[in-house]
């Protein structure tokens, strides 16, 4: 029987924001949703499979904040400004998934988006010293398969 646990994360202002954990056939994910770093969600992912968490690169966001700064862009500027307050870092989500002892990090709502393979490691940054597992930039089309009772983690891109 699948059973799907929600739990509380901090994504205040916002409240109330759930994460959720998926167990099913002796495999499981779990989705932070909006969060910053947090020990409530370390504790629901121990040792799940696959945790897709958000993140936002602080660095690469101040760069937008400027620019709306220097452009006059004020909505731009307000967004900018507020956002790191209530988003994880690569490197938060990193840590989260090295305390939770899970398999495989998957990155998704990625701020700010990017086209460009090569900004991926800007993006990460300091993520790599903090979980040694595999991390996954998550982009549209990706579909993650864990087959029952395995350890296996597949991926497959249905938009090349």
């Amino acid at each position: 029987m699948p059973k799907i646990t929600t739990f509380k994360v901090n994504h205040f202002p916002v409240v109330p924001a759930v994460g959720y954990r998926f167990d099913y056939k002796g495999r499981s994910l779990v989705v932070s949703g909006d969060t910053v770093f947090s020990e409530s969600l370390m504790e629901h992912a121990k040792g799940a499979d696959v945790l897709f968490h958000e993140a936002l690169n602080t660095k690469m966001v101040q760069l937008m904040n400027e620019y709306a700064g220097a452009t006059g862009s004020p909505s731009l500027g307000k967004v900018t400004h507020d956002i790191p307050s209530y988003h994880s870092t690569p490197e938060d989500a990193a840590k989260v998934a090295a305390g939770a002892g899970v398999r495989q990090l998957v990155y998704y709502h990625i701020i700010p988006p990017f086209l460009s393979p090569i900004l991926k490691i800007l993006f990460m940054g300091n993520a790599k010293k903090y979980f040694k597992g595999p991390i996954t930039m998550g982009k549209d089309g990706m579909l993650f398969f864990l087959p029952p009772h395995s350890s296996a983690i597949n991926v497959k891109n249905v938009l090349k």
